[in-house]
């Protein structure tokens, strides 16, 4: 079994988080490193609620990245370190390293991506990143964004169909999406367009926001949107790219 033959190699831990103390996990297979990020287990409420000041993160081709998100990965980033050092020494043979999270844990995973990528850990120089989220908000400047398309590669942000966490905090204020999104429109998973920021995904279905306008969570329009959030919710659209309860490790499902 795909799942069984992963062993476990650490919780991360976070007392400062304001959505629970353990905030993810590191495991490893014959293959593949994961290191997955938790999300809030509210309707997202935090997104709308936190500071949007960006953090300048100059090793990132001259970027920004939201605060919050960096302060978040910075309390977590000497554990998830010596976690994929003792894996090195459980899982000899891996190569591949997926990056994941889910709501804030989304955010979070990009930064611990970019940072995998810019100070590289001893046994891991010949392997390579994917970064793959669910639901995640923008994470920081377009630099940024721009930056991370091009350092992994290519990356992989799933949408689940009105979930409005991924379009705050907005583009007003100089957020930006890195690529490449791919929407559940209800019906469907289809892989958006390059620019991380497709006017024909998740954001079409915000398209009644003015120019320059940001979401309210007591928005009336959006209070069943909010619903699709919910990692539960999740889980179910994308029961439809593994009809028989495959493997979609290279996200050819989503590509076809």
């Amino acid at each position: 079994d795909f799942y069984a033959s992963f062993t476990p190699v650490g919780v991360v831990f976070d007392v400062n988080s304001f959505i629970g103390d353990d905030m993810g996990f590191v495991a490893c297979s014959l293959e593949y490193v994961v290191v997955a990020f938790r999300g809030s287990e509210d309707a997202g409420d935090w997104a709308f609620d936190l500071s949007v000041i960006f953090a300048d993160y100059p090793e990132a081709g001259a970027s920004q990245v939201h605060s919050g998100f960096l302060h978040v990965w910075e309390d977590l980033r000497d554990q998830i370190r010596a976690y994929l050092l003792e894996a090195v020494h459980q899982c000899p043979h891996r190569n591949d390293v997926y990056i994941t999270g889910h709501s804030l844990g989304g955010a979070v995973a990009g930064l611990a991506a970019a940072d995998m990528v810019i100070h590289p850990l001893e046994g891991y120089e010949e392997s390579t990143f994917h970064l793959v989220t669910f639901g995640q908000p923008r994470p920081g400047s377009e630099a940024f964004a721009k930056w991370i398309d091009v350092a992994l590669g290519g990356s992989y942000r799933f949408v689940n169909k009105g979930d409005p966490v991924p379009v705050v905090p907005g583009r007003s204020l100089y957020y930006h999406h890195y690529a490449q999104e791919v929407w559940f429109d209800g019906s469907a998973w289809r892989p958006c367009d390059l620019t991380g920021e497709d006017p024909g995904c998740i954001r079409s279905h915000y398209s009644w926001l003015r120019s320059g306008e940001e979401l309210s969570i007591n928005d009336p329009r959006m209070q069943e949107a909010v619903a699709d959030h919910f990692s539960s919710e999740y889980a179910q659209s994308l029961g439809a790219l593994f009809p028989d309860g495959g493997e979609c490790v290279d996200l050819d499902c989503v590509r076809q």
